[in-house]
């Protein structure tokens, strides 16, 4: 066979081979998995590392509508965007494109809306999206396992927790430097005293207050909501820095509650106090029963 000829067999089986790989995708350049989901490798890494249950992903995520608009992006996010791989057994959805991936991919994901939103986010889809899927945008970054997360969070405990001890000490000391802790660690700054008894575990309460941190942001305001709190001591409806300190008060009376987070919502937090956040109460004891 010359030479001519056999670049010419070449070129032909190349083509062939063209047109069999261009039935195996969609004309939008998509594959589609026996489920329907459909799918792209932007970037395929050949790695070892596959996606396992009960994994953190950390990713890059952006979605778009049908109409591509842009309804969520993890580029907002101050720090590495993870989520937890739970389960590989749904078909068709987020979680299946998931398991086909491997560190460093980065691929593309057609999914349909309503399972996205009421199967994966347990939400209600917007009826507009309703019939139409949702396009993935996902690189995934590195995969942590659960221990390894439980030590990141441990570490970022540990920081956070001296980081708001010292802004607690420079707090204290620039607006309450003869102000000396509790042996719980709450700072009590009597403002107004009032008159009377002080109220005791099993006493109803009802209180005026303005909460906010140490940076004077304010994040809930009994005044301006013109509603005063009800509640009842001892119950533990209430933070435990507020209980100790309103055992203090007599009615009538105002004070300052610095409440350390240990005593407040602790390393978990509680929208909107992040972890480990020492909070500060401004309290007006209105009355007891």
């Amino acid at each position: 066979m010359n030479s001519k000829k056999l670049i010419f067999n070449i070129l032909i089986s190349g083509c062939v081979s063209l047109i069999v790989f261009s039935c195996k995708t969609s004309t939008n350049g998509y594959e589609k998995t026996e489920s329907g989901l459909e799918y792209k490798y932007d970037i395929k890494k050949d790695t070892s590392r596959q996606v396992k249950l009960d994994d953190f992903l950390v990713m890059d995520v952006k979605y778009y509508s049908a109409h591509d608009s842009l309804l969520f992006t993890t580029e907002s996010f101050s720090g590495k965007f993870r989520m937890k791989y739970k389960d590989a057994s749904k078909k068709g959805d987020i979680n299946e494109a998931l398991g086909m991936m491997k560190v460093g991919d980065s691929m593309s994901f057609k999914v349909d809306a309503k399972i996205f939103f009421t199967e994966t986010r347990h939400d209600s889809c917007q009826k507009n999206l309703i019939g139409t899927k949702i396009r993935f945008e996902i690189a995934l970054r590195e995969i942590q396992t659960e221990a390894i997360v439980k030590q990141l969070k441990q570490e970022l405990s540990i920081r956070e927790k001296d980081k708001e001890t010292s802004l607690l000490d420079e707090f204290i000391s620039h607006n309450y430097p003869d102000c000396k802790p509790t042996k719980s660690g709450l700072y009590i700054i009597q403002t107004k005293q009032g008159k009377g008894a002080n109220p005791k575990n099993g006493s109803k309460v009802t209180v005026h207050y303005i909460a906010h941190f140490i940076n004077g942001e304010i994040f809930t305001n009994s005044y301006r909501k013109n509603r005063p709190f009800i509640f009842t001591l001892g119950k533990q409806e209430v933070i435990e820095g507020l209980e100790e300190g309103l055992l203090t008060m007599k009615q009538g009376g105002k004070a300052v509650f610095v409440i350390p987070s240990k005593l407040a919502y602790g390393e978990a937090g509680r929208k909107p106090v992040p972890p480990n956040s020492t909070i500060v109460f401004e309290m007006e004891l209105l009355s007891i029963k």
